[in-house]
């Protein structure tokens, strides 16, 4: 095949914040995508992972036909494992990284236990901020309640088995871990952040968004939670999975195959013309 812009066209994907700042999306841009803004007439279609990106990605660099939004997907829809669900057990699944605010959350479970001290929280992880999670959680006399686990491989049981996923990351770029949450039947409780989050999460139905970095506001929403009933609890569990189907495997592929065919059609009809 010739080198020939007639016989191939060029799709762009975004994997990551496309700004340098996650509190400013006018930030310097990420230096692995300046090449797509720039060169946007060249591409076919530039494929990003949430529509709040896209948005945001609109404000800075204005509107383009080439912008479509694509979600990652699972290799594989978990099974039932048919195991029972501990409702004052909680799940971190995170790298112990800054920039996952972990502190944050042990101070917020913390708020948690005092009104729910049988409540128990269980990380796993790996990083360089191990020492220091542990050095806060001694210093809270929280070693009880709160425990650091290394990286775990299989998280369907650790998920299917724990009440709910808490996330405090500051920025993500998808944040497969809460899709893998609800596909496990695992409801997810995340800051409203960018991004990923709030494109999986429905409020009060499959977890809870809460708006901006308020920790006392994310603590009573656990513990509202925790006096639920057991009925919507279960409830909730059964739409984290059936919520999960929006970013099924087939329903993924689907939004590729009409992608490409999409694109086939509009260079078969522009070598036409």
């Amino acid at each position: 095949m010739g080198n020939n812009p007639s016989n191939y066209f060029f799709i762009g994907t975004i994997h990551a914040a496309h700004y340098t700042n996650y509190l400013d999306i006018f930030s310097a841009p990420n230096k692995r995508y300046t090449h797509y803004f720039n060169n946007l007439d060249k591409l076919a279609a530039l494929v990003i992972l949430t529509h709040a990106q896209k948005e945001d990605i609109i404000k800075v660099y204005g509107e383009s036909s080439c912008y479509k939004v694509i979600p990652h997907t699972l290799s594989k829809k978990p099974h039932s494992l048919n195991l029972p669900v501990d409702p004052l057990q909680f799940i971190s699944l995170a790298r112990y990284d800054k920039g996952k605010r972990l502190d944050l959350l042990i101070e917020i479970f913390a708020e948690v236990l005092k009104t729910h001290p049988d409540a128990k929280l269980n990380m796993y992880g790996f990083g360089l901020e191990y020492e220091n999670l542990q050095l806060l959680i001694d210093s809270m006399q929280l070693t009880h309640s709160i425990k650091l686990f290394p990286f775990a491989k299989n998280i369907n049981p650790l998920l299917q088995s724990s009440s709910m996923l808490l996330l405090t990351s500051q920025s993500e770029s998808f944040c497969l871990v809460v899709m893998e949450a609800l596909a496990n039947g695992c409801p997810v409780t995340s800051f409203d952040i960018r991004y990923g989050p709030s494109e999986m999460i429905v409020h009060k139905k499959n977890g809870y968004l809460v708006e901006g970095d308020d920790k006392k506001l994310y603590a009573q929403t656990l513990i509202d939670y925790l006096n639920t009933s057991d009925v919507f609890k279960q409830g909730m569990r059964s739409n984290a999975i059936a919520l999960s189907e929006q970013t099924s495997s087939e329903v993924v592929l689907k939004k590729w195959q009409d992608l490409i065919e999409e694109i086939e059609i509009s260079y078969k009809n522009l070598r036409q013309s």
